[in-house]
Formats: C-alpha cells, sequence, structure tokens
C-alpha cells in the first residue's frame, strides 16, 4: 500500500502533552532555530507525558540530544520500553528519539515519559492507505468547497486571525460555543483526513471531532505562540461507505478551519477531482470579522471573463497603432566633426537633445489567485526522517 509520512509539529493538538511541558524560546534557547518551524517542547519534571493515538504501520519520536538531557522511556500499546539516554556531550539536533516501524496497520497509542529532561520536535507517522505498489492521491479542498457546512452560518467569518497566513489567504473561523463545521464526502473521495488550522494564544482550549457519530475525541489548539497551518486533527482507515466529519467549538477562544486533504487510491475507487463549481457555496456567506484584516473572493462567470479578454485585446491593438503613428519618421543624420567631439565642459552641444517623446513606459503584470480543487502534487517529507532508521523499535541508549 501506499506508504507516506504524516508529520506532526510539537504544536499540533494532536499531540497531548501533560501539565509541565514549555514552548522553547529564543529567550531562553539561543538554539531555537534549530527545531523544525522554529519550535519545540520541553520539560524538566519527572514523570511529564506526552501522548498520541494514530492509524498507521509505524511512528518515531523525533527532539534533541543535549548536555542537560537525562533519560526517557516510551510505551506503546501498554508495552515499556527500557529507558534511553537523551544526553549528549554536544547539541544534537533532529535525532530519533524512538522509532517503531513494525506495527501491524490499526489504531496504536504512544506515550513518552520523561525521567530527567527531554525535548520534543515532532512526531512522524507512517500512514498505509490502499494497496500495495499504487500511487497515492491526495485532494485539498479549501474551506469555501461545497463538502463543508458551517451551523449557524452567522457563527462563522471569513476572515480569521491572521488569515493571511492561511492557504489562499482563505478560511473559517467562530468563536461562537457549539458552532459546527461538517465534511461529507464518499469513501472513493478519501480513506483518510487531515484538517489544518491554526493555533496560539487566542484559540480555543477545547473542540471536539466526530466521525460518522462515532465516539467523540476532544482537543485544544491554545498555545504558547501563533502558528498557522497545522494538523488540527487527522484519521485514517475510515471505512466503506459516505463519511461525515464533525467539529464544534466547546469553549472560549477561536476555532478556525484552513484547508483539508483527503487521501484515497485508484483501489478504493478514488482518483483527482477537477475544479468544481463553486456555485454551491452559499454556506460561505462572510459574517462580521472578528479582526481587522480581511479576505475578499469573487467569481466571475465565464462569459464575462472571455468579453473582458476580447476587449481588452482590440484596446491593446489600438494603443499599439496610436503610439506606432505619433513615432517621427527615420531622418538622416549628418555627424560633423563637433559632434563627433568627446563631450567638453562649457561647449554648447546642441545635437546631444534626448527626445522625451521616446521613453517608454513600463507594463503592468496582473495576477489573479484562483481557488482551485484539483490536488497539488504530493511530496514526501523525508528529510525529517534523518538520520535513517532501522526497522523495528529503536531509541538511544
Amino acid at each position: 500500500m501506499p506508504s507516506f509520512p504524516l508529520i506532526l509539529e510539537d504544536t499540533s493538538p494532536m499531540l497531548r502533552f501533560s501539565s509541565q511541558w514549555i514552548s522553547g524560546t529564543s529567550s531562553g534557547d539561543s538554539s531555537l532555530d534549530q527545531y523544525s518551524e522554529i519550535s519545540f517542547m520541553v520539560t524538566f519534571v519527572q514523570g511529564e507525558t506526552t501522548s498520541f493515538t494514530f492509524n498507521g504501520t509505524g511512528f518515531s519520536i523525533v527532539g534533541g540530544k543535549r548536555p542537560n538531557h537525562g533519560f526517557y522511556s516510551v510505551n506503546v500499546n501498554g508495552v515499556n520500553s527500557p529507558a534511553f539516554n537523551g544526553t549528549s556531550a554536544n547539541n544534537l539536533f533532529n535525532q530519533t528519539l524512538f522509532s517503531n516501524e513494525q506495527l501491524q496497520k490499526g489504531t496504536h497509542t504512544a506515550v513518552l515519559k520523561n525521567d530527567g529532561v527531554t525535548d520534543v520536535d515532532f512526531v512522524a507517522i507512517e500512514v498505509g492507505i490502499g494497496q500495495d505498489d499504487e500511487d497515492l492521491i491526495v485532494n485539498t479542498y479549501q474551506d469555501i468547497h461545497p463538502i463543508f457546512t458551517y451551523a449557524p452560518l452567522s457563527s462563522w467569518t471569513t476572515t480569521p486571525e491572521s488569515v493571511g497566513a492561511f492557504s489562499g489567504s482563505s478560511g473559517h473561523a467562530t468563536q461562537d460555543e457549539g458552532a459546527e463545521v461538517k465534511m461529507t464526502f464518499e469513501r472513493n473521495q478519501g480513506d483518510g483526513i487531515t484538517i489544518y488550522g491554526p493555533v496560539g494564544p487566542s484559540m480555543t482550549s477545547s473542540y471536539s471531532v466526530q466521525i460518522d457519530n462515532g465516539p467523540s475525541a476532544s482537543f485544544s489548539a491554545n498555545k504558547a505562540f501563533y502558528r498557522s497551518q497545522q494538523i488540527i486533527f487527522f484519521a485514517t482507515n475510515l471505512g466503506p461507505g459516505p463519511h461525515i466529519l464533525s467539529m464544534v467549538l466547546n469553549d472560549a477562544g477561536q476555532l478556525a478551519i484552513d484547508y483539508v486533504n483527503v487521501f484515497t487510491t485508484a483501489s478504493l475507487g478514488g482518483s483527482f477531482v477537477g475544479i468544481l463549481s463553486e456555485a454551491n457555496t452559499t454556506n460561505s456567506t462572510p459574517s462580521p470579522a472578528f479582526h481587522s484584516s480581511t479576505s475578499s473572493k469573487s467569481h466571475l462567470p465565464v462569459g464575462v471573463l472571455i468579453a473582458l479578454c476580447i476587449t481588452s485585446a482590440i484596446s491593446l491593438v489600438f494603443m499599439v497603432q496610436l503610439v506606432w503613428r505619433k513615432i517621427p519618421k527615420k531622418q538622416s543624420l549628418n555627424i560633423d566633426r563637433e559632434t563627433a567631439m568627446p563631450f567638453q565642459i562649457g561647449v554648447s552641444h546642441p545635437h546631444n537633445v534626448i527626445d522625451s517623446s521616446l521613453s517608454s513606459t513600463p507594463s503592468t503584470t496582473l495576477r489573479s489567485r484562483v481557488t482551485a480543487t484539483s490536488p497539488p502534487e504530493y511530496q514526501e517529507i523525508t528529510n525529517y526522517l534523518q538520520p535513517e532508521r532501522t526497522k523495528g523499535a529503536t531509541g538511544s541508549q
């Protein structure tokens, strides 16, 4: 089956840190920029944990090994590992603290426990979808796509905080407790889904996610620093049939949706989704903004666009002809000895005159943004998985 790493940064709500973990800062650590996305979580308290649950075939926990670090252990599906040593004479970053790549496809839970000082940069989860030797299909849906339904509509705004940092500068957000967004798709559209949105100090500490009337799970997007385009939920191996994913705001703060990636393969009946008509986007009507940042979206009919192109072309031809007629005819130039002499200060040179009518006007390039639902090329994130890991459960002794 197609297998790919899904990267959960330390700021992703999918990673659950106990209360005594703190965010690394530049004032407290001059090596902050050595971490992925210039961000990491660290704890100095023995017994503190970070945990995550996923459906996949393997995972790796990546962090730093540093002189002040100590021992830690990892529990996978209730089985404890031996203690590993995170101490290093020199600062080492992007280190695999623990890895297990021999898990059966299914749901797994991993818990890292600190016994000294430990930091976590990100977690890479190995996800498998479909059958062996077939390509992975990834379709991206922006927040205005018809698969999204926002309720009540009056509770949602299309100008969330820092919307310019969103994909396509487009997003939906709410601050009303009980407000809900639903995503509806068939299995042939996807067997796995990742939802992207921002985290930060003004984001909610509680939102819940439910799939197909199953059990709901709660997460927190409230983090020390603002980060856009984070994975705020993911699920794979959803099974046959249509799926409805519901996300509800449970507490104070803001819940924002940027876009979703839906994963499928040909054996599941999936295919790349072309650009769809946005006529069915009445559920995306803007409501009052929380912040001053704005985002406007206009959609012109095809006929209007064609008419604009034709009139623009006619205008361009007319302007070229007008300019051509105003250009003076070529005249023979009689260059005398004085004209050919080098320029001298104090000597009048009546021939050295630049005709201002021949100055050129710079052209202007017009750019238009099109919100496309056709998928970008999927890129595997392999550089995060350095150094190369051996199969099975491994860590640094």
